[in-house]
């Protein structure tokens, strides 16, 4: 599985959240979450459960399923 980045930065654009406001949502460091948004960095699966979780959406929508 992959995870999809853009979808994750959809979702975030879509609730008009700034990266600022989802980091804050995530308690999660903007440098981690911008790797994780851009794709240079897959997150494990307790931090796309925590993504899934703020965004209100399932984990495996983050994984192109």
């Amino acid at each position: 599985m992959k995870f999809d980045a853009e979808k994750l930065k959809g979702e975030r654009e879509k609730r008009n959240w700034s990266i600022t406001e989802m980091c804050s949502k995530l308690v999660m460091a903007r440098q981690q979450y911008d790797l994780i948004e851009s794709g240079k960095n897959r997150p494990n699966i307790e931090t796309i459960s925590r993504i899934a979780n703020v965004l209100g959406i399932s984990g495996k929508a983050l994984l192109g399923e």
